[in-house]
């Protein structure tokens, strides 16, 4: 009934019996009917021609108080102000819960709970909130967060042809790799937390478990209808690249969500551990999908990648055979950042002079007089070709130095070709500390620099030289430049040094 002290407010104490005549909160963008798991959005709409109509979207604030004792409701409308308030009075306690769509910002819908003793106790009240919220609609297909192949500050997919943003979903895995690197290297798990990287990790991990399938002859994970890498193919399944990078994006997931002490849904793990990684037991190899027959034509490195930048476990004999296999048929005019990816393999299995031979095809790609990037050696395609130039610059950093980011350490395996006597890299950041590494033939010399303050406030560990074949510990001291021999090894935390983790 309407009060009279205020002709904008109607109260009563109990809901109507049928809900369609429950009162509805609107903002003019977003609006919804008071206690129903769906709401709608301005001007979204699913279907077309007389079946188009306004697409249900799940609403969270489905949510109904109660309190664990005798209570009495009441339920009030202000139009005037929009807001719906439900208030439960007790003997001890008075909650109210208020629902209303926001006014400034257009976007939000707002739910708040207000709790009022009424006598003075140390006993606790217990409010319970009673959700049937389920992230499911009739009109919307939710599949966990999905990066565009190409993206504009909006964050929407604005790649020219559908089929690219629709198929090659591996994108999604390349960006949790970095993040994967960013924790490495700096074991900031701030960015992670307050920054809210692990949304982004989490979220993505939700898409692989909703776009893959299971298939109960093989139990096997699948991801069906892809594009990989390599751009000559569409439309086709178990990618290898895609399926390996989904499964280490899981994994990375599952190992991120133990740092936080978030709750990992089994699932994650699951597809981690039975995705298909397509495997040639005869010639010992990777295919590049289901259904690859050797030796057809690529466009672009694909399946090499497996080894840098995934780094996926495998033995020195199927890495060369997946070089050996692949290289031969690969475009000798594709894209510019190919063949630094094929001279990392090489240096890999320490065939430096073939290695560099495949690097220089990447100068075939640099147009004079001003040293411009093109896609193709022909000069055709995309020009200022950043990643023609990301993939050399890959294979000067990470390839003559072996550089490899792993979960505890930073690993190293310099080799250089005969026509480069040495190699300089300046500022390689590691747990807080910066490093300059110059590389000869013979040996390698690293200055840990003086420490001036570090990215993100991240306390320096105290760093040291592990070579592998001679197990040799080297500590590293700030500004005393360190010699070894040219091997193997990694740089690590010292035994003894505090965790470096910023939480």
């Amino acid at each position: 009934m309407s009060c009279d002290s205020d002709p904008y407010i109607f109260t009563t104490d109990t809901l109507p019996s049928d809900l369609r005549f429950l009162p509805p909160l609107a903002n003019g963008h977003l609006g919804w009917r008071v206690y129903n798991n769906i709401m709608h959005m301005g001007g979204v709409y699913n279907g077309e021609g007389g079946r188009c109509h306004r697409a249900d979207v799940p609403c969270p604030l489905a949510v109904k108080v109660e309190l664990e004792e005798p209570v009495q409701h009441t339920y009030s409308l202000d139009t005037h102000k929009g807001i719906f308030i439900h208030t439960l009075s007790s003997a001890s306690a008075t909650a109210t819960q208020s629902l209303y769509s926001h006014r400034h910002y257009p976007n939000l819908m707002v739910m708040e709970i207000l709790l009022e003793r009424q006598v003075t106790s140390q006993e606790p009240v217990t409010v319970k909130l009673v959700s049937s919220f389920t992230p499911q609609s009739k009109d919307i297909r939710f599949e966990g967060l999905k990066f565009p192949w190409e993206s504009a500050v909006s964050g929407r997919e604005v790649c020219p042809e559908d089929i690219y943003g629709q198929q090659e979903i591996h994108i999604n895995g390349d960006v949790t790799l970095a993040f994967r690197h960013y924790l490495y290297l700096t074991e900031d798990l701030s960015m992670f937390r307050e920054g809210l990287g692990s949304e982004v990790i989490y979220g993505v991990a939700d898409y692989w478990v909703s776009r893959v399938t299971w298939k109960p002859e093989d139990q096997k994970y699948h991801l069906d209808g892809v594009m990989p890498p390599d751009e000559y193919y569409y439309n086709v399944n178990d990618s290898v690249y895609t399926n390996t990078v989904a499964k280490l994006g899981l994994q990375f997931a599952v190992e991120l969500a133990e740092l936080l002490q978030h709750p990992a849904p089994k699932e994650w793990q699951a597809v981690a551990e039975y995705i298909k990684i397509p495997f040639d037991e005869e010639h010992q190899y990777h295919p590049e999908y289901d259904g690859y027959i050797k030796g057809h034509p690529v466009k672009q490195a694909d399946t090499v990648l497996l080894g840098y930048p995934l780094g996926l476990p495998m033995s020195p004999e199927v890495r060369r055979n997946d070089l050996e296999a692949y290289e031969p048929v690969t475009n000798p005019h594709g894209p510019a950042m190919t063949w630094g990816m094929f001279a990392i393999g090489w240096l890999e299995l320490g065939e430096a002079e073939k290695a560099q031979l495949l690097l220089e095809k990447c100068f075939n790609n640099i147009q004079g007089p001003f040293q411009v990037w093109s896609e193709s050696s022909d000069g055709s395609g995309a020009v200022n070709f950043l990643t023609g130039m990301g993939g050399f610059l890959q294979a000067v950093l990470f390839g003559y130095t072996g550089f490899r980011v792993q979960k505890d350490c930073l690993a190293f395996s310099p080799l250089l070709p005969n026509d480069v006597c040495e190699l300089c890299v300046r500022g390689v950041n590691y747990l807080g500390s910066q490093m300059d590494w110059l590389l000869r033939k013979e040996e390698v010399c690293i200055i840990l620099r003086e420490q001036e303050g570090s990215p993100g406030n991240t306390k320096p560990c105290n760093l040291q030289v592990v070579l592998k074949a001679s197990g040799t510990k080297i500590p590293l001291t700030p500004g005393q430049p360190v010699t070894f021999p040219r091997e193997p090894g990694y740089v690590c935390k010292l035994i003894s040094s505090a965790s470096c983790w910023l939480f």
